[in-house]
């Protein structure tokens, strides 16, 4: 079976700093998608994870994606876990300290994911997003978020979740 898929830093990042696609780079083949503590933290385009890819599970370590604005993970049949850490898919650090200047932009979908059975979403992720999506993901048991996750797409309602199955904590 393939081996976890683990990106270095750099593959995100051409030589003149633009940053690329990365869906482009992970392996169609990768079972697993694991992001180390603090990477990809510069502006990144949007994540667009869909058909055809064989992931089981992601993983989101402490501090990364922040420079990520939207996610959209649909159509992944084989899916069945996601476990983003502590500040993830965020550029706020510190509540007293967050600067109007920093818009609540993001968004996150996850969409048609048929086995996808658990999601936890550690303290301060995707704490400034505005847009939570979740809709046909039928063997869904459970959602565990933590302090401030998708503070204001909460405070605005804008959180949509569509499964017959589970619960949310």
């Amino acid at each position: 079976p393939p081996r976890s898929t683990l990106f270095p830093y750099t593959t995100l990042f051409r030589s003149d700093g633009i940053s690329t696609d990365i869906s482009s780079i992970i392996s169609p083949n990768a079972r697993k998608w694991i992001v180390g503590d603090k990477k990809y933290t510069l502006p990144l385009q949007p994540i667009v994870l869909t058909n055809g890819m064989r992931l089981t599970e992601i993983v989101i370590e402490y501090g990364s994606l922040s420079g990520l604005r939207s996610i959209e993970l649909n159509g992944l049949s084989e899916l069945e876990s996601i476990q983003i850490g502590l500040y993830c898919f965020t550029r706020v650090t510190q509540w007293d300290r967050r600067e109007k200047t920093i818009p609540s932009d993001g968004s996150c979908r996850i969409l048609n994911c048929p086995k996808l059975k658990s999601i936890v979403i550690n303290d301060y992720s995707f704490s400034d997003y505005l847009l939570f999506e979740m809709a046909n993901c039928p063997s869904l048991q459970s959602i565990n978020m933590g302090d401030s996750c998708f503070r204001f797409a909460l405070d605005r309602k804008s959180t949509r979740l569509n499964s017959s199955h589970g619960y949310i904590s």
